[in-house]
């Protein structure tokens, strides 16, 4: 329902006119970092659900017969990161082990684990276009927006793989108190959103 979809374009509000199927098709692999520091409680957050609704809503939005898949890949960061599927996974049980395994310590390598994962799926997007593949990628990071391990702001490394990769970063920023403005700069820096 257009009526219902709030929006804003250049910080003006805007009206939707009208919503379209999408023609989607191959697979679109997600990668999902998720912050595992001291200041973050994410077993909380119910994450298993969130991903099962939006690979529903994502193959929702497809034409069914185009054969549209969605994966994921988790992975976890405070001081270093750690893999938390075995690549890129769809079964939602696969999904809710791998969640239950995050452990709240340590420091907040936030941006340095940014840049890690997009490279890789930067990496992963060049080659499946090199191989004639059509398939999506995408980046959801899950942090209160703190690096407490290497810096305030994200690195040029990583503002360049956002702006040039080709691969969408969309950033939860959680309520921590933390410096949110460079985190959520991001997401709209790269083609996707906070």
């Amino acid at each position: 329902h257009p009526e219902a979809i709030d929006c804003r374009l250049g910080g003006k509000p805007c009206r939707v006119k009208r919503v379209e199927r999408v023609a989607l098709r191959g697979t679109l692999n997600v990668g999902v970092l998720i912050g595992e520091s001291a200041s973050v409680s994410t077993p909380a957050l119910h994450l298993d659900v969130a991903l099962q609704r939006l690979a529903e809503n994502l193959r929702a939005a497809a034409d069914p017969s185009s054969g549209f898949d969605v994966r994921f890949r988790l992975t976890a960061f405070s001081g270093v990161t750690r893999p938390l599927t075995d690549g890129f996974v769809s079964n939602i049980d696969t999904i809710e082990k791998a969640l239950k395994t995050l452990r709240p310590l340590g420091t907040t390598a936030l941006y340095r684990s940014i840049a890690t994962e997009l490279q890789s799926l930067v990496e992963l997007r060049q080659r499946d276009m090199l191989a004639g593949r059509d398939n999506g990628y995408a980046l959801i990071i899950v942090s209160d927006g703190n690096d407490t391990s290497n810096g305030l702001i994200p690195g040029a490394v990583l503002l360049r793989l956002a702006t040039t990769g080709g691969v969408p970063l969309f950033c939860l920023v959680l309520p921590a108190g933390g410096n949110e403005e460079s985190f959520r700069g991001l997401g709209p820096l790269s083609g996707g959103a906070s």
